[in-house]
């Protein structure tokens, strides 16, 4: 079975640590990361090597230094394309409409159920499974912005 590569990018270590567990308990190959230009690096790096690809980036929005939108603007400006799910305490509009805009991005508000982010992932990365390995159909509490794109350039459908 092929592990999808998951870059998860978030300053609160105590998050940060949660995240990596209950997504390598999925079966995800999990790569973290608190400092976002740190995180950049990493995407570069594995943009050079098919080994380290990312499948998927998960970042917040709201942290020091480079901010999400940031480091999201950054791998537009460098050609990375890369699924990118947001998670955020601050999903007000104005942010959903910068994320609209940039494309091709998820938003997941915190605080939300574990259930909720793995089915996310799997429904990103094209699989329509529940953590009991069963196919769902529902996207229950999630929203996705027009234009998200699977990696290989195909589009998800709603």
């Amino acid at each position: 079975m092929d592990r999808k590569h998951i870059l998860l990018v978030d300053d609160d270590l105590n998050l940060l640590r949660s995240l990596e567990f209950i997504l390598e308990a999925a079966d995800f190959r999990v790569t973290t990361e608190a400092n976002r230009q740190k995180a950049l690096e990493k995407v570069i790096l594995a943009g050079k090597d098919q080994a380290k690809s990312i499948d998927l980036l998960i970042t917040d929005i709201q942290m020091p230094g480079l901010t999400g939108l940031q480091l999201i603007d950054e791998l537009c400006r460098l050609s990375f394309s890369v699924p990118v799910l947001v998670i955020t305490a601050y999903g007000d509009s104005k942010l959903k409409k910068e994320l609209s805009r940039r494309g091709g991005l998820y938003c997941l508000d915190k605080p939300f159920y574990e259930e909720n982010l793995i089915q996310e992932v799997f429904r990103i990365l094209g699989k329509n499974i529940d953590l009991a390995g069963n196919n769902y159909q529902g996207e229950g509490e999630m929203e996705k912005t027009p234009g998200a794109m699977l990696p290989g350039g195909k589009e998800i459908e709603s």
